[in-house]
C-alpha cells in the first residue's frame, strides 16, 4: 500500500491556497544584502518576496543576487548595502510594475497551477491576505507535490506508546492516542522504579558480599563539597538499567518504527513497508540524545567537583565533553538500547501514523492553532500526566506495603 491509497485527501479541484501556503520571513527593502542572502537560505527557496510595510512589492531570486554579488569588486561593502539600492542597480527583477501576479489565499490551486504552467521561469508566488497584506508563498514544488498527493511536512517528530506510534508535526498528529502517550509516561514511571530496586539491591548485595563501597570511599574523600555530588552518581546508575529494560520491552519496537517512518517521510520515500524497514533506528532529534547529554554532563561535572573540589573548575570541562560525545553516546544507546528491530505489526503502526499525519497536512497544511494546543501536540503534557499518576498510585501503595516507601522519593 502507497502514499496514494490514502481514503481522504486533498480533493484537486476545491482545494485552496491556504491550505499548502508557506509562511516564510519575506525580505525587506531597507535590510542588507548578506541578510537577504541568508534568508532565502533558510527559507530553502530560490525565490522570496520583496515587502514595503506589509505590502507585497516584488520577488527576487537567488540569481539576482548570487550574480550582483560576484559581479561586486567589494565584498564587505555589498554585503551591508540595503537590498533597495540593489534592486534599483538590478536589471531584471519581478515587481508590481512587471505585472508581477500575487495570489490570494482563497485562490483555488488550479489557478496557481494553471499560471505556473504558462510561466515555466517561476518559483513561487506571493499570497496576501485581504485587509492585512502579505501571507506568505506558493513554491513550484508544493503545487506539484500537491497535485500528486505526496505533500509533507519537512519535519516530523513522535513518541513510542504501548499502544502504538505517535506522530505530529507540531500543528497536525496521527497513531497512538492521549492514553497511549498517558500509558508511555506511566511505563517509563515504572520502569524508573524497577530499575531503582534492582540498583539498590546490587549495590546492598556488593557491599555485603563482596565488600566494595565505591559511593562510601568517595563521600569519604571527595570533601564537604564534592560529599554532596556522589549522590547523583548513585542516581546516574540506574539510567543504564532502565535502558536495558527498555530494549526487553515492544516499546523498544514501535520506537523503532517512528524513528525509520520519520525518516521516510523527511527523505520523501513512499511509505511502504520494504521503504521503511531500510531506514535506519537512530534518529538525531531523538529524546535518548538529550538523556545522554545530560548524564555525561552530569557524570563530569560530578567527577569535577569530587576531583577538583570546585564547581566552577567543573563546568567547562564538563560542558566541553557534552558537547563532544553526546551525539555519539545518543546514537549508540538508540542502536542498541531504546530500539530495536520492529516487527511487522509495529511497522504498520508506523504506516497508519504517518498516513493519518500526512491526509490532515495534506487538507490544511495551516490550520488556526492556538499555543496550548501546539504544546499538547508535542504528547510531553500527557507523558507527564502517566508520571504523575503512576507517582500518585505508588505513594498510595506505599501507605499499605512500607516496603516501596523508600524507592519514590528517590525516584520522583
Amino acid at each position: 500500500m502507497s502514499l496514494d491509497d490514502t481514503k481522504i485527501d486533498m480533493e484537486w479541484s476545491v482545494a485552496r491556497v491556504y491550505s499548502i501556503c508557506r509562511r516564510v520571513r519575506p525580505l525587506v527593502l531597507g535590510m542588507p544584502v548578506a541578510s537577504a542572502v541568508e534568508a532565502m537560505r533558510l527559507s530553502g527557496l530560490s525565490e522570496l518576496p520583496v515587502v514595503s510595510g506589509n505590502d507585497i512589492i516584488g520577488v527576487v531570486s537567488l540569481a539576482l543576487l548570487t550574480e550582483s554579488v560576484a559581479n561586486c569588486a567589494d565584498i564587505e561593502a555589498i554585503k551591508s548595502r540595503p537590498l533597495a539600492m540593489l534592486l534599483e542597480d538590478a536589471r531584471v527583477w519581478r515587481n508590481l510594475h512587471s505585472g508581477l501576479y500575487i495570489a490570494s489565499v482563497d485562490a483555488p490551486l488550479t489557478e496557481i497551477e494553471a499560471y505556473l504552467s504558462s510561466h515555466p521561469e517561476v518559483q513561487i508566488v506571493p499570497v496576501t491576505e485581504p485587509g492585512v497584506g502579505y501571507f506568505g508563498v506558493m513554491a513550484r514544488f508544493d503545487v506539484v507535490a500537491a497535485r500528486l498527493k505526496t505533500l509533507a511536512p519537512s519535519r516530523v517528530g513522535g513518541m513510542a506508546t504501548p499502544l502504538g506510534v505517535y506522530l505530529t508535526d507540531g500543528v497536525h498528529r496521527g497513531g497512538a492516542s492521549d492514553l497511549g502517550l498517558v500509558l508511555s509516561g506511566a511505563t517509563l514511571g515504572m520502569l524508573c522504579l524497577i530499575a531503582n530496586v534492582i540498583v539498590s539491591i546490587a549495590t546492598d548485595l556488593s557491599e555485603r558480599r563482596l565488600h566494595l563501597y565505591p559511593l562510601r570511599y568517595l563521600e569519604q574523600h571527595s570533601g564537604s563539597l564534592g560529599r554532596s555530588f556522589v549522590g547523583d552518581i548513585g542516581s546516574l546508575l540506574i539510567l543504564p538499567v532502565i535502558m536495558i529494560l527498555l530494549r526487553i520491552l515492544p516499546l523498544a519496537g514501535y520506537h523503532a518504527a517512528e524513528h525509520q517512518v520519520v525518516h521516510c517521510i523527511e527523505r520523501g520515500e513512499l511509505l511502504e513497508p520494504d521503504n521503511i524497514r531500510r531506514m535506519p533506528r537512530v534518529h538525531p532529534r531523538c529524546g535518548t540524545n538529550i538523556a545522554a547529554a545530560a548524564a555525561i554532563f552530569s557524570l563530569a561535572l560530578c567527577a569535577g567537583v569530587i576531583g577538583w573540589r570546585t564547581v566552577i573548575g567543573a563546568v567547562a570541562p564538563a560542558a566541553l565533553l557534552t558537547f563532544s560525545f553526546w551525539r555519539p553516546l545518543g546514537s549508540f544507546l538508540q542502536q542498541f538500547f531504546t530500539t530495536r528491530p520492529a516487527t511487522d505489526k509495529q511497522i504498520r503502526s508506523g504506516m497508519r501514523a504517518a498516513r493519518e499525519l500526512l491526509t490532515q497536512y495534506r487538507q490544511d497544511c495551516n490550520p488556526p492553532m492556538t499555543l496550548r494546543l501546539r504544546i499538547w501536540r508535542t504528547g510531553l503534557l500527557q507523558m507527564l500526566g502517566g508520571v504523575i499518576a503512576i507517582t500518585v498510585l505508588l505513594t498510595a501503595l506505599s501507605v499499605f506495603v512500607p516496603a516501596v516507601r523508600p524507592y519514590i522519593p528517590s525516584l520522583f
